[in-house]
């Protein structure tokens, strides 16, 4: 437990002492496995993200090499049309808003990261499961981004030069 002073009456002939709202916040010798700079609330005067901010992490979230393969598969494999597929693309970025929005809004209210948020629902412990499981997903989905985003620009240089002098019949691309 803390040491920080509580108020209390003063005994007569001594100033009263009244804790300030920053000394009951403040965190004395915190356990580095529980607390650290990055786990710590940011105050409101420092928080400095507005509309486009907030925009770019939305845009990010929903643009990627693989989303744009997703919809090129729907026009090719299943007949879609455009506007099917541009309705599918918009429905899903409306989800996906939605779904960030709903994930982030304690974090923006409070200040605080979302490892620090799952611990009220799981615990301090019960968050390192899913915390791997974040950061396993997280390995997959960029070595899928890279394979894509190389595939593109082999795609690139082979229609900008031509596929070279032992490809001159046939491009191979992700081999």
């Amino acid at each position: 437990m803390s040491s920080t002073p509580r108020s209390r009456p003063a005994p007569s002939g001594e100033p009263a002492h009244e804790a300030t709202r920053t000394d009951e916040l403040t965190v004395h010798s915190p356990d580095p496995s529980l607390y650290n700079d990055d786990l710590a609330p940011v105050p409101a005067k420092k928080r400095s993200w507005g509309a486009f901010e907030i925009f770019n992490v939305w845009t990010n979230d929903i643009q990627s090499l693989f989303g744009y393969t997703l919809a090129a598969t729907l026009f090719i494999s299943y007949g879609l049309n455009g506007w099917a597929v541009f309705a599918g693309i918009v429905l899903a970025g409306l989800i996906v808003m939605f779904l960030c929005d709903l994930v982030g809004r304690p974090s923006v209210r409070y200040g605080i990261p979302y490892a620090v948020m799952a611990r009220a629902s799981m615990g301090v412990h019960g968050t390192q499961f899913p915390t791997l499981i974040r950061g396993v997903t997280a390995m997959f989905w960029y070595g899928a981004q890279t394979y894509f985003a190389s595939t593109a620009v082999a795609l690139l240089i082979t229609a900008l030069f031509g596929p070279g002098p032992e490809g001159a019949g046939s491009v191979k691309v992700g081999v």
